[in-house]
């Protein structure tokens, strides 16, 4: 396109990935295979450690519920689960409920929404 620059901006909001799949699509013009979930929960688990390690037990709480919530929002089951991860009071908990989920069976059959999509909008997404 002749472009000099590319903001991407609130696009990286619970998707840190995403400077590495725009610099490969930059270089080869592919599409990088979606990251497995596993490593999903990796990033996000050890995000939030890093918070509470940094932040603290009170301050910590709220931005690992601010950035759980960013990381969240595609998967399918998200807004339920944040209710109840927002009110646990403990990083520990905070970990165990984002291993839970990410361990959850009916969230390795659904498949991933695009931030603000619905989920019948990404069910019908992953059909076509």
């Amino acid at each position: 396109t002749g472009a000099d620059a590319v903001m991407i901006g609130r696009g990286a909001r619970g998707r840190p990935w995403i400077f590495r799949e725009v610099e490969h699509f930059l270089r080869t013009g592919t599409h990088l295979p979606a990251m497995p979930l596993a490593q999903i929960h990796r990033v996000v688990r050890g995000h939030l450690q890093a918070i509470h390690a940094f932040y603290g037990t009170h301050t910590g709480l709220g931005y690992a519920r601010k950035h759980a919530a960013w990381y969240l929002e595609p998967f399918h089951g998200a807004r339920e689960f944040r209710a109840e991860f927002n009110r646990v009071d403990s990083a520990g908990a905070q970990i165990e409920l984002i291993d839970r989920f990410f361990s959850s069976p009916c969230l390795l059959q659904a498949p991933l929404q695009e931030p603000g999509q619905q989920p019948a909008q990404a069910k019908e997404a992953a059909a076509a």
